[in-house]
């Protein structure tokens, strides 16, 4: 019997041990058992790496690093992973337990290089606040998304050869959405699988967090990156489906005169 093939999980993580263990939880739940969990402690203080040594599934190793940024963290992953697909997942992300398997079954097509999905958003508590947060018109297949969620997506391993790893210089943000544009420049759309079924769990209250720090450094610098703005503009309109500080947002962005028109103009148009 052909064995089933490894999935390597990359979970990098940062002071966040209360939601790891249920990151964790949802990947032991997995209907696909052949996988390794890296975990990536990029410098946590709050006794994460000592909590995960406990576990005593073997499959789930340890690496650390002091403090770099999840782009780094993601990096020293995907050097030490041994499988033939990777997967990532944010360590205060789940997965429902046919993630795996369902993602796979896209990958009998030799063609296929990434393969995403629909995703639903939960508070802090875990609590369901809106279903299918990714869908939007025409948006039918991951070639076309604008803007990326990690947790979502499982690739071929060989393809971080051609596009490259993650840029660590993303410190705090962006080097999802950076590699997001290197795999859309990259790739055919006949490359990429987009299942519109859920299939993961985002936790959407980090990104009034990663919002500020965006607009303060709009504030300071008077300007935005092209890079920020699509962060921006698409985690507004989520955060405001989902949650009252998304209107909170949108009236900055309306009245945020050093930014182009057209991010005026978007920003007044999802309002």
């Amino acid at each position: 019997m052909k064995q089933k093939p490894l999935v390597s999980i990359i979970i990098p993580t940062y002071n966040r041990r209360r939601f790891l263990k249920k990151a964790l939880k949802s990947i032991l739940a997995q209907t696909h058992h052949r996988w390794e969990a890296l975990v990536v402690d990029d410098g946590s203080r709050d006794g994460t790496g000592l909590w995960v040594r406990t576990i005593a599934d073997p499959r789930i190793r340890l690496l650390r690093q002091s403090r770099q940024g999840p782009g780094a963290a993601r990096n020293l992953g995907l050097k030490h992973a041994r499988g033939e697909f990777v997967a990532f997942l944010d360590s205060d992300d789940i997965w429902y337990p046919q993630k795996l398997a369902r993602q796979l079954r896209a990958f009998s097509n030799p063609e296929t290089l990434w393969a995403s999905s629909e995703a639903d958003c939960m508070d802090a508590r875990g609590r369901i606040i809106l279903r299918n947060a990714r869908r939007r018109r025409n948006e039918d297949n991951c070639f076309r998304l604008r803007h990326i969620w990690l947790s979502t997506d499982m690739f071929r391993r060989s393809l971080f050869e051609r596009i490259g790893h993650f840029d660590p210089s993303f410190f705090l943000m962006g080097d999802d959405a950076d590699l997001l544009f290197r795999l859309q420049d990259s790739l055919l759309s006949s490359q990429c699988y987009f299942e519109h079924r859920p299939l993961s769990a985002h936790t959407i209250s980090r990104e009034k967090d990663r919002l500020t720090v965006i607009l303060e450094t709009a504030r300071r610098e008077k300007r935005l990156s092209w890079t920020q703005r699509n962060i921006l503009l698409d985690m507004a309109l989520i955060y405001r489906k989902a949650s009252r500080h998304g209107a909170d947002y949108l009236a900055f962005l309306k009245s945020f005169e050093p930014a182009p028109a057209i991010l005026r103009n978007r920003a007044g148009h999802v309002a």
